[in-house]
């Protein structure tokens, strides 16, 4: 939580004095990283020069809620963004009249960094109005001095050498220390839950009334009147999160170029310790920009390389996908290194409708993976008598009966192109590049069929179940909420529905199967579950200990 303080352990430790970081302005922190000394004690020498490097987050949302960036501010109380960097009295014991400190800042792109002296509005070092200041000379006061640090950009590292001069300019001592802020990490389905959102619509009130009944207070029912209707709350944002020593976090809705009734929703939603962020040109979108199309894994494990925050993933065809903008900023994080998928085969064309994850503590890695299976869909159906009636798809798909559905050789024969040509290369492309077996993975029955202004290109014909949410709130049984097949006669014995119970029945301990209703507003629009909720998810692992890396 915010306001704990919290010794800073670097990415490339100097050593061993130093650095505060603290949400409370006014405390200091306790302990040297290296020896464990209280500060203000020094370690060997009376004034060792020696100090931590700074870890910090992008300071772009709104702690005041002003209307401002806070980084287009001086610095103030209640911005909890800033990294506090001090220079005890001990440091300067062996100072003589007239030796100053001078600190210089080197690296790339140093307009996006600044060091603020204190809580004055003078800049030390960095970004200014005017120009940017890359050295900074003051006379020691004899008190601790005080310094904050703040980051308007992910993943930026610097170096900071700070010198003891005397009077005459000679330098006495002087040593180099890192400051880098956090990468963007997109969430995973392995981090607790904490809030889920759906759009209310006059269609779909089942859908909502599952969410209210099994999360209570900790679901959010979004007017439809206030974002035209629009349903697909999983493609207009992504929540991603940014962390650093001391508990700071803030979390980032990246807000999608695709320019509908829900592109106003996350100023709704937007509050201190969070901003929303676009990359990209809004009206350059192709369905490849919604974000039922972008995803992460859990944390894996690919040719001894640890990923202990997965890796993104996303669909994109020969000439579409990802605009660049982004798909080269999110390379450029590294820590979740993307995969590109081929999903031209796919109407939406989205990785959502054949894949997701879920928790499954027994297992080594953690989770399963849920593929779409044409196969075992086939087996299943063939399981069943063939006169049985399926009224939701007599209407939906003209398929009165599963009999209808079992004898369409031109269904069987192009799901099984699907799942020669397709599937079963992004299966094995799941394997290869996020480190799975097939103990890893749990194949769901899935047929697909091609649909009017399409050209050829398919989607879901039963309900894709994999594609679910996940809401595993902390020290909870985790809850799935999936698609409902509805294949059976009456739409209200789920007990009856085979599809259903196997679907149960595969999924690991510890999660609740939770069938909802989403066939009139979301399967017959050609989505599911998944892209009609959204999922603020609390950030796991310590990057700066665990991935560096693959910085």
């Amino acid at each position: 939580m915010r306001g704990a303080n919290w010794p800073i352990t670097g990415l490339m430790m100097t050593a061993a004095l130093v650095l505060g970081c603290s949400d409370d302005k006014g405390s200091e922190v306790g302990e040297s990283a290296e020896t464990g000394e209280e500060q203000g004690e020094t370690s060997g020498e009376t004034g060792a020069w020696e100090f931590d490097d700074i870890i910090g987050i992008i300071n772009a949302d709104d702690d005041d809620e002003s209307g401002k960036r806070d980084w287009n501010k001086t610095p103030y109380e209640d911005d909890d963004d800033l990294v506090m960097w001090t220079m005890p009295t001990e440091v300067f014991t062996n100072f003589a009249e007239g030796d100053t400190v001078e600190l210089s800042l080197i690296g790339d792109d140093l307009e996006r960094i600044r060091m603020w002296h204190g809580m004055s509005s003078t800049i030390a070092l960095g970004h200014d109005v005017s120009e940017v200041h890359e050295t900074y000379n003051f006379e020691p006061s004899g008190e601790t001095e005080t310094f904050y640090v703040e980051f308007d950009d992910y993943k930026r590292s610097y170096t900071i050498a700070v010198s003891h001069l005397d009077a005459d300019g000679a330098v006495v001592d002087s040593v180099e220390i890192s400051a880098m802020s956090a990468p963007l990490l997109l969430n995973h389905h392995l981090q607790p839950a904490e809030h889920v959102w759906a759009v209310v619509v006059g269609s779909n009130p089942d859908f909502i009334a599952s969410y209210y009944q099994n999360l209570g207070d900790r679901f959010t029912g979004v007017a439809g009147d206030s974002v035209g209707s629009d349903v697909w709350i999983q493609d207009e944002i992504e929540f991603a999160t940014a962390t650093a020593p001391g508990d700071y976090r803030t979390d980032i809705i990246i807000d999608s170029i695709r320019d509908r009734g829900l592109d106003n929703f996350p100023d709704q939603i937007v509050e201190p310790g969070r901003f929303k962020q676009t990359w990209g040109v809004e009206g350059t979108e192709t369905t490849y920009d919604s974000f039922g199309n972008l995803e992460a894994t859990p944390p894996i494990t690919v040719d001894g390389v640890e990923y202990p925050f997965g890796r993104i993933y996303y669909g994109k065809t020969e000439f579409e996908g990802l605009n660049d903008v982004l798909a080269q900023f999110l390379g450029q994080m590294s820590v979740q290194a993307p995969v590109e998928l081929d999903t031209t085969w796919l109407c939406v064309g989205h990785v959502d409708e054949f894949s997701s994850f879920v928790p499954d503590p027994s297992s080594a890695k953690g989770f399963k993976a849920l593929l779409a299976d044409v196969d075992s869909a086939w087996d299943l159906l063939e399981s069943m008598d063939p006169s049985t009636s399926l009224p939701r798809y007599a209407s939906g798909h003209g398929y009165a009966t599963v009999g209808d559905i079992v004898n369409d050789q031109e269904l069987r024969a192009l799901n099984q192109e699907i799942m020669n040509d397709e599937m079963d290369p992004i299966i094995a492309q799941f394997k290869t590049e996020f480190g799975l077996s097939e103990d890893d993975i749990i194949r769901i029955p899935t047929l697909f069929e091609e649909v009017n202004g399409c050209g050829g290109r398919v989607v879901a014909l039963m309900p894709g179940m994999v594609n679910l949410i996940v809401a595993n709130f902390e020290g909870e049984t985790s809850k799935l909420f999936i698609p409902d097949p509805f294949l059976r006669t009456d739409d209200g014995d789920q007990a009856s529905d085979p599809l259903l119970n196997a679907f149960a029945e595969l999924m690991p301990e510890g999660n609740e199967s939770i069938f909802v209703d989403n066939w009139q507003t979301y399967h017959l629009a050609l989505g599911e579950v998944h892209c009609g909720t959204n999922v603020t998810r609390t950030p796991i692992a310590n990057w700066w200990e665990v991935a560096a890396h693959l910085l």
